[in-house]
């Protein structure tokens, strides 16, 4: 009888470590996630406030330039610079996890398929249910930095078909 009372407490025992053990682990991930996101929203904010106004003063001052024989390059330069501030605002977005709670996961999804089709070197679909589960608000997050590995996981090692 003391035998039987001493191996229930012993398995009571290692349960509730093995318990401890899981919500540790849960915890040190949630944790690591949270670093993660934080550090992504500062270097999101770093890019938009300090390179974003930097390259918007650029354009301003290239657009007050008289053009003369070089309109052409100018015109060119104007454009290039456009590009480059709409491409570091949508990496800033796609990094900032309060924009894809604000905005939902689907927008920056079919933004990054965009680019990368726009590369030039590779053709991208997407297709999305229309009756999708809602999914709170930290599971979005999860799932946008899940899609944006598997690209970049299908890029780096499964030899994506690319076009030049």
């Amino acid at each position: 009888m003391f035998f039987r009372i001493y191996l229930k407490r012993k398995n009571k025992l290692l349960l509730e470590k093995e318990l401890m053990s899981i919500q540790f682990a849960q915890t040190l991930l949630q944790s690591k996630l949270e670093i993660q996101e934080q550090t992504f929203h500062d270097i999101s904010q770093e890019l938009h406030d300090n390179i974003g106004q930097v390259l918007s003063l650029v354009s301003i001052h290239l657009n007050t330039l008289d053009p003369g024989p070089d309109a052409a390059k100018i015109t060119l330069m104007d454009e290039l610079l456009g590009k480059v501030i709409t491409d570091l605002r949508n990496l800033s977005h796609s990094l900032d996890a309060d924009f894809i709670r604000d905005n939902g996961w689907i927008g920056p999804v079919q933004k990054l398929l965009e680019n990368l089709k726009n590369s030039g070197k590779f053709t991208t679909t997407v297709t999305i249910d229309e009756e999708l589960p809602p999914l709170g608000t930290e599971k979005p997050i999860i799932l946008f930095r899940m899609i944006q590995e598997v690209i970049q996981n299908i890029i780096k090692h499964a030899a994506a078909i690319q076009y030049i």
